[in-house]
């Protein structure tokens, strides 16, 4: 069961990552204009979608290769995610409340905060605690930064990188 929705996570996630390419190639950010804004929305979009093809592909390979040792994988992947989790939600808070943006961006705080908090959840797997829970707790976060990915995708699209 989660072996494919890890394959279907990783195909989204490169689906997504390569149509931002064709989106910048035919806009104006082709020709380096990005604001501090779009950087920092692209890369959330990046960071996002190659954590999510990375985790996805990483756990579905170690399951598949190593099907009696199943709670250490999902140990293993959740110690990962836990670390791009913390580092992505922590960087999303502080690029959503930047001065620099003149004011406090709420959707990319609420991403940011809730990111902070999968990775919390994901170490708290690590450690040993709900060991029922770590295959969902995993595959929930690797979710989110799926959808971390689609939104920045989304608000690129359309508002030029300026979020509301």
């Amino acid at each position: 069961m989660y072996f494919s929705l890890l394959l279907t996570f990783a195909a989204i996630a490169v689906a997504l990552t390569g149509s931002i390419g064709v989106v910048f190639a035919l806009g104006r950010r082709a020709q380096g204009n990005l604001s501090q804004r779009e950087r920092a929305t692209v890369f959330h979009l990046l960071f996002a979608a190659f954590s999510t093809l990375f985790f996805s592909l990483l756990v579905a390979a170690l399951l598949a290769g190593f099907p009696a040792s199943e709670p250490a994988v999902w140990r293993v992947g959740n110690g990962l995610a836990a670390v791009v989790h913390l580092f992505g939600g922590s960087k999303g808070v502080h690029d959503a409340t930047r001065p620099a943006y003149g004011d406090v961006n709420g959707i990319a705080l609420a991403t940011g905060c809730i990111g902070v908090f999968a990775g919390i959840m994901n170490a708290v797997v690590l450690f040993g605690y709900f060991p029922a829970l770590s295959a969902t707790v995993f595959m929930l976060a690797t979710l989110w930064a799926l959808v971390v990915t689609a939104l920045a995708f989304t608000f690129l699209l359309a508002t030029g990188g300026d979020l509301p």
